[in-house]
């Protein structure tokens, strides 16, 4: 939505004072399957959210942004001034032009481009409105002749809701580091990889033998002779049951970028609410810069709630 925080406000306050519907793009929120998981999580299903695992990676040159360069291109077909706009004056470049992600002057990289759509749907399933705390890492370890932003970066938010949230990406991987993210419960997870939403209960078993083994005989039958030790620790007395290992959902029908825009196309004619609203948008576009903001800084960075800046 912006390419620095302080533009967030301006633009949410001019859509209000224009009368219009200002909806942002990240379309996974209108995902049949992220609202079914956003349910899971209302429902408590999971029990207490305590963390979140999102990866992003990637491994092509495209992936990279480092884009084909169409032969016509030059200065005569190309309107350089129009393209740099307010941004800092530089030669003209066609690898500027055509792949601009992979600049500060017009990008925020990894965190802005990949990060802010995990966040958003973060954000939508877990009712939060923006992270308190944001810490990250990363540097560019193998474009260093065609990036400026980082190719690489580990990030942890901490949620005022009582959650954090784990997000790493590389462009030098992704065969082995599958992408997507996962919701962790104490009671269940729900994992989005591919298309599919898993939910997975823990099912978890105390086990203890391998302390109590080490007690006198007469103090380890005793304490498997209790009955709720038994019932917590020991499955080989339990009568037969059935146990769900996982669930598995997929989705049919419109995809959700379709989705999305017709949500955006009925709100301007109805003139009712966005379903990504500004604020929404904004405040998932903030935590991405604090990413970034705290990996060039190499310090933590603070959300002032009150006065929505960075401390």
């Amino acid at each position: 939505m912006t390419l620095v925080i302080e533009d967030g406000a301006p633009m949410i306050a001019a859509a209000k004072a224009a009368g219009r519907v200002l909806q942002v793009g990240s379309q996974g929120m209108s995902s049949k399957i992220e609202e079914t998981g956003r349910d899971f999580v209302r429902s408590g299903k999971l029990g207490k959210v305590t963390m979140i695992r999102a990866t992003y990676n990637r491994n092509t040159r495209s992936g990279a942004w480092l884009y084909p360069i169409p032969p016509d291109a030059n200065e005569q077909t190309v309107d350089w001034a129009a393209f740099l706009g307010p941004a800092p004056k530089r030669p003209f470049s066609l690898e500027r032009f055509f792949r601009w992600r992979c600049y500060w002057d017009y990008s925020g990289g990894i965190a802005t481009d990949l990060f802010v759509h995990l966040l958003t749907s973060i954000h939508f399933l877990m009712d939060a409105k923006m992270a308190a705390r944001v810490t990250a890492m990363g540097q560019n370890y193998l474009h260093k002749d065609t990036h400026e932003v980082p190719d690489t970066i580990n990030a942890v938010l901490e949620y005022p809701e009582g959650f954090v949230v784990n997000l790493s990406s590389t462009f030098n991987n992704e065969a082995s580091a599958e992408s997507g993210y996962e919701v962790l419960g104490k009671e269940a997870a729900l994992i989005f990889r591919e298309g599919q939403m898993v939910l997975k209960p823990e099912n978890a078993i105390e086990g203890n033998r391998w302390v109590v083994s080490s007690w006198p005989e007469a103090l380890e039958k005793a304490y498997y002779d209790d009955p709720k030790i038994k019932a917590e620790e020991r499955p080989d007395t339990w009568p037969p049951r059935v146990r769900t290992r996982s669930e598995v959902y997929g989705e049919d029908g419109q995809d959700a970028t379709f989705v999305h825009m017709a949500r955006f196309f009925e709100s301007v004619r109805q003139h009712k609410p966005a379903v990504e609203d500004g604020v929404m948008g904004h405040h998932a576009a903030a935590a991405a810069h604090m990413v970034n903001l705290s990996l060039r800084q190499r310090r933590p960075l603070d959300w002032n709630f009150a006065t929505e800046t960075v401390t």
